[in-house]
């Protein structure tokens, strides 16, 4: 993980630690894979990041090698012929509540056979509960009454349910969680086979001119700012500057060319940071009148392996989120101030 994220890989340090802290080694799935005697099912993502790189293979399949017992392989998400989610691990986890043949299949095989199916019932209409049947939330039992707790419809199932347990949406329509889940899945599914995300988009409104913004933007001094540290050369079309910030707790020194140019209003830089991975990075302030506007901080992560990316993409946008709003204080502050 150390090394996905952070380019250093701490696990032998943190093995040696270990030891010497408290008197043991970490486990060792693959070395003690030959201690166990039952038969085995390993199962996981295929496309996880953590468990898996080009110069170590695959750890899932380094253990079920291993294993001396009877045992099977069940690999899902991109990349294998049982398309799930874009390939993170956590949606792994939920893979058998709504694909679970291979599972019965193994369990079947090992307890005992088959069980007797259960006779299937047709699909009821949706209909909506009528409010005066429910007195009660029929998720949480909370009694209904005025002027709270009000009665609500899950709009995919008819339940009638409190605010809190009807509080997601389903196509923009108040839902429950449990409807919401499986409307998640099913969008993990048509998603399968596509790449993760590649951009994201964020804003923030400051009660400031975007003169101010922009001063504070491309004066280079960026004291105010916990990830960005400084911006070195002239900002204008076609220069080189050179950008130092702080990312995952690491200091990170690159060169970027800027393009798209607007004094006053915006420019951007499109580059390669590392591991075939380029950045197209837009800030831009809108005025939405003397003394208010809009600062935009957008990025998009092209090229290198999609998973990566997504892990990346994922933490930039909550740093960018905090550097909107630490922009926001030092524009307003100063505004405040003159």
């Amino acid at each position: 993980m150390t090394k996905k994220m952070l380019g250093v890989d701490l696990a032998e340090d943190a093995s040696k630690l270990q030891e010497e802290k408290f008197g043991f080694k970490g486990v060792d799935c693959v070395e003690h894979a030959p201690d166990v005697k039952l038969p085995t099912l390993i199962a996981g993502m295929k496309a996880d990041i953590y468990g898996s790189d080009a110069e170590r293979g695959n750890d899932m399949q380094h253990i079920f090698d291993a294993l001396t017992t009877e045992k099977k392989l069940h690999f899902f998400g991109p990349g294998t012929d049982n398309p799930f989610g874009c390939g993170l691990r956590f949606e792994g986890y939920g893979y058998y509540n709504y694909h679970p043949e291979a599972l019965i299949e193994f369990l079947n095989k090992h307890t005992g056979g088959v069980s007797a199916p259960a006779e299937v019932q047709p699909a009821a209409e949706f209909k909506l509960e009528k409010d005066e049947d429910h007195p009660n939330c029929q998720q949480c039992g909370v009694a209904f009454g005025f002027p709270r707790p009000r009665r609500h419809h899950c709009r995919v199932c008819g339940r009638v349910l409190c605010s809190k347990c009807s509080a997601k949406q389903v196509d923009n329509d108040r839902a429950c969680t449990a409807c919401w889940v499986h409307d998640e899945v099913k969008k993990m599914n048509v998603s399968g086979a596509k790449d993760p995300e590649t951009n994201f988009e964020t804003t923030v409104l400051i009660d400031a001119p975007a003169s101010t913004v922009w001063q504070i933007l491309t004066s280079g001094d960026c004291s105010w700012s916990s990830s960005l540290q400084s911006i070195e050369g002239e900002i204008k079309e076609g220069a080189e500057v050179n950008v130092k910030f702080k990312f995952a707790g690491l200091d990170f020194d690159v060169k970027h060319t800027v393009k798209d140019f607007q004094d006053g209003v915006q420019f951007s830089w499109s580059d390669e940071i590392g591991h075939g991975i380029s950045n197209n990075h837009l800030f831009r302030v809108e005025a939405i009148d003397e003394t208010h506007c809009r600062f935009i901080n957008n990025d998009e992560l092209i090229g290198g392996d999609p998973i990566v990316r997504y892990s990346v993409l994922r933490e930039m946008k909550a740093s960018y989120e905090l550097q909107n709003e630490e922009l926001k204080d030092e524009a307003e502050a100063r505004h405040a101030a003159e």
